[in-house]
């Protein structure tokens, strides 16, 4: 048969299978290079990857183009899509070894350019949350994705410990936070941790430091307690402010041994005209609460008057107790003295009050001198520091021999003078070797004098009479009832017969009772005048009965 040429139309679509051709027996060489196969003719479809001759199937060929796509988006799961993603570069592998050779590798290198236009959604520190974010307003937030208070930097830590860490050089451990005036490189503010203390300087000058113990120094770098200021020049101080206003809104310093023991406190006080104070303030037991009730112990108004015991001091320093008030002044030694000393205002010593703990006597000095003193028997002496006065202005008043009164003079001169609103109405003088005790009686202090009256008829109504004082039982006495002699001499006798104490004279009195008997006493002396003129009247008499014996005898 010749060489026919077989059409599609000879042979009906799906005659011929693969079951009626064996293997391997249509060859390359006996199939035309131009045969077309029309219909739906299939093969075996090759295993991904095969690179030879054979015939692709449609199968081998979604196969291979879906692995080249492998998953991307649609909108670049096509050649003509990546080109345009690629701006159509042909030369895209020079454009992209270009860029490259522009940018800073990964081992480090140097910057000479500056970044402009920067916007970042984030670096990843390889976690499930981003690390740091700088955002369009160049705020840099570190644990966080946005900035919460608009500060330039902002970090948030992510577990409990965490925060920023600045590791100083292996050298000395310091290491520098500074803070510098925009546009300039001045120093305003830094902190500074160096062998274990931590500093902040101001200006360049350090301001605080909290050392290795914790101390903290203001003003000094080796502060010697918790806290320790120190002020470089004489206005300098600790200043606390309460901003609010009101009398119950106080600055106050408070002190605690522990959270729940008793403390102590100093705190500002605001009077209703404004003025402030400072109370010192305690509570009375070591388990009262820090923040509980507190006793005032001391006070300083706003006109600087201490007040102690009360908060309302009337002058420069005022004591007050609930009971007996008590202030004690202890030496240092047992020799020492405790003593209150008074001065000028231009701080000119001019008296003390002195107690000689080792001599025990307590002694006064009035512009700039000794004047008076106890000693340590009770003796009360004035004008000398001993009991032995004879010869000096002096006086002593010793409670187991009497007192002691002395002048520098053998001269008339006083040792007591009595007065009242009238002047002088009497005294007790010395001469050189008497004493008197004298009554005013100056004729210019007199009027109404009367010289003819009636003696002897009063002398007569006295009744002079023998008797014993009850106290003292053993011992008789010549003298007067004070009540009969009242009516008769009446100058001579002080109070009433029968008289007793009454609730008020008994206040005025600190040796009485409401009740008890106020006994008369009475002044002998004024007798006196009384027995001089009767025995004027009585010589009158015997002088005139003289002269009549004597012209009787003649």
């Amino acid at each position: 048969m010749a060489n026919t040429k077989i059409t599609s139309r000879v042979i009906a679509d799906d005659a011929i299978l693969t079951a009626n051709i064996a293997d391997d027996q249509i060859t390359s060489a006996l199939i035309a290079d131009d045969v077309a196969l029309g219909g739906n003719p299939t093969t075996s479809t090759q295993t991904a990857g095969n690179n030879t001759t054979r015939i692709a199937t449609t199968a081998f060929v979604s196969t291979a183009v879906a692995n080249i796509v492998n998953s991307a988006p649609a909108t670049l799961d096509t050649l003509g899509e990546i080109a345009t993603a690629l701006n159509n570069d042909a030369a895209l592998n020079t454009t992209l070894t270009n860029s490259i050779a522009a940018k800073l590798p990964l081992a480090g290198g140097t910057m000479t350019g500056t970044i402009a236009g920067f916007t970042s959604t984030g670096i990843d520190d390889n976690a499930d949350a981003t690390a740091i974010t700088i955002d369009s307003s160049e705020r840099v937030n570190i644990g966080k994705t946005s900035a919460v208070s608009g500060h330039p930097i902002e970090i948030q830590a992510n577990a409990s410990g965490q925060g920023l860490g600045i590791y100083g050089r292996s050298s000395d451990d310091f290491s520098f936070l500074g803070f510098y005036e925009n546009g300039a490189n001045t120093e305003k503010v830094s902190l500074r941790s160096d062998g274990g203390a931590l500093a902040i300087k101001t200006s360049g000058t350090e301001a605080l430091r909290i050392d290795s113990s914790g101390n903290v120094g203001i003003g000094t770098s080796s502060p010697d307690a918790i806290l320790e200021v120190d002020g470089s020049a004489s206005t300098d101080g600790i200043l606390i402010t309460n901003p609010l206003s009101g009398s119950f809104y106080n600055a106050k310093l408070e002190f605690k041994r522990d959270g729940t023991s008793g403390g102590a406190k100093i705190q500002t006080e605001r009077d209703s005209a404004g003025g402030v104070g400072l109370s010192f303030n305690y509570t009375a037991s070591n388990t009262a609460e820090v923040n509980g009730t507190y006793s005032e112990a001391m006070r300083i108004d706003e006109s600087g008057n201490v007040g102690i015991g009360t908060t309302s001091p009337d002058s420069a320093l005022h004591i007050k107790d609930s009971g007996d008030t008590v202030l004690v002044l202890e030496g240092g030694a047992s020799d020492a003295n405790c003593r209150i000393n008074f001065q000028n205002s231009g701080g000119t010593f001019r008296g003390m009050l002195s107690y000689d703990t080792d001599d025990n006597n307590l002694q006064f000095n009035v512009n700039d001198a000794e004047r008076m003193r106890i000693d340590s028997s009770g003796n009360l002496i004035i004008g000398h520091t001993s009991t032995s006065v004879s010869g000096l202005n002096a006086l002593a008043f010793r409670p187991a021999s009497g007192a002691l009164m002395s002048r520098n003079t053998t001269s008339s001169a006083n040792h007591i003078i009595f007065q009242n609103p009238n002047g002088a109405v009497g005294s007790i003088a010395t001469s050189g070797s008497a004493t008197a005790f004298n009554t005013s009686s100056d004729y210019r202090l007199k009027e109404n004098i009367v010289t003819d009256w009636d003696a002897t008829s009063l002398l007569k109504q006295l009744k002079p009479s023998k008797f014993n004082f009850k106290a003292d039982a053993d011992t008789t006495l010549q003298g007067f009832l004070a009540h009969e002699v009242s009516s008769i001499v009446p100058q001579a006798v002080t109070g009433e017969k029968d008289a007793i104490y009454t609730a008020e004279e008994a206040v005025d009195d600190i040796d009485a009772v409401e009740g008890q008997p106020k006994y008369q006493s009475i002044d002998q002396s004024k007798l006196v005048p009384l027995l001089v003129k009767t025995i004027q009247e009585q010589q009158t008499i015997i002088e005139d009965l003289k002269a009549r014996i004597e012209t009787l005898e003649g």
